[in-house]
């Protein structure tokens, strides 16, 4: 039985559509079960653009008319993570004032959090208590940097419709060099999920030198 392991801004959504006449089981939003006979697939990315694409797509969600709405989405009603992203209002703001002068996380981004889904179910929400678990024969990765050469490489699909989202309003993706340092503090432990991938053997060391250098982080404004 596959069993997907769907991190939140992974490229799950896609996937999980391609594969809805096949038989599957799946977890998103909420911790994956083990099961001996599950062979398990799980959809990661680099954890400051998975925090950033979380980040815009439910300002997006919480703060237009379109997005309140989407595709027939529930009208999200959390009061304090809608206000909490009209508060911050751009990545990074949030992301530069994550942590005061004398290192505390700031009160409200820490409300913010806890309020959103996606980003309170980081990469170490799914993958903590479940990584002891996997080896490589009964683990593989799909990288949202690599998909759709992961997904013939797994599924043996030539190609994928993808699900990602066009907003008519341009979100930023650009993170400071502050805000990135901020974020890897923060998301220290994403980090450390993929420390235990590479010393598995289930990432390879080129894709996990790529994530620890940020290589794939949006350097330049544009």
């Amino acid at each position: 039985m596959i069993y997907i392991i769907h991190i939140g801004k992974c490229g799950g959504g896609s996937l999980r559509q391609e594969l809805k006449n096949k038989d599957f089981q799946a977890c998103h939003c909420k911790k994956p079960i083990i099961k001996e006979k599950f062979k398990y697939i799980i959809l990661i990315r680099d954890p400051i653009n998975r925090f950033i694409s979380a980040f815009n797509w439910k300002m997006f969600r919480c703060t237009t008319k379109e997005g309140a709405n989407f595709q027939g989405m529930k009208k999200i009603d959390n009061i304090n993570e809608i206000e909490g992203y009209k508060y911050w209002n751009d990545i990074n703001n949030f992301a530069e004032n994550l942590y005061d002068k004398n290192g505390n996380i700031n009160d409200m981004a820490l409300k913010l959090i806890e309020n959103s889904n996606h980003l309170h179910f980081d990469i170490n929400y799914y993958l903590e208590e479940i990584l002891p678990f996997f080896n490589r024969n009964n683990c593989d990765i799909i990288r949202y940097e690599y998909y759709h050469d992961d997904i013939n490489k797994v599924f043996n699909i030539e190609s994928i419709s993808s699900k990602s989202h066009v907003y008519t309003k341009p979100y930023n993706k650009y993170i400071s060099d502050k805000g990135i340092q901020n974020l890897r503090k923060f998301l220290e432990k994403d980090y450390n999920c993929f420390h235990k991938l590479r010393k598995k053997n289930i990432i390879n060391n080129e894709y996990y030198q790529n994530i620890l250098s940020g290589n794939f982080i949006l350097k330049n404004k544009v």
